[in-house]
């Protein structure tokens, strides 16, 4: 930016006009490289680690769902078993009066 002001100002794009500022350029830009870098870096680095445990979870979470409804099955299995034993010993139990009063 110094370089388009001191070619306005001056008038003329002579080397020693716009040498300092390009080189302040230069500079700058490779420290904002140098930054750069290791930020893009560890940003990818995280970036994959958060992938990485997210897929973990998303695991774990089919995991837990499967195993929720294996063993929701397995009560409501239980739940008609004792219901099917209960109705069988309602029914007994009526037979049972039946011949009794027969």
């Amino acid at each position: 930016m110094n370089a388009l002001t001191n070619i306005g100002a001056l008038g003329s794009a002579s080397l020693e006009v716009v040498a300092g500022p390009i080189g302040e350029a230069l500079v700058a830009t490779g420290l904002g490289i140098a930054v750069a870098v290791p930020a893009v870096l560890a940003f990818n680095f995280f970036t994959r680690r958060l992938k990485l445990i997210n897929g973990d979870l998303d695991d774990f979470a089919a995991d837990l769902i499967r195993l929720s409804r294996k063993a929701n099955f397995a009560s409501k299995q239980l739940d008609t078993s004792a219901a099917k034993h209960q109705a069988d010993n309602a029914s007994s139990v009526v037979k049972l009066k039946n011949e009794a009063y027969a």
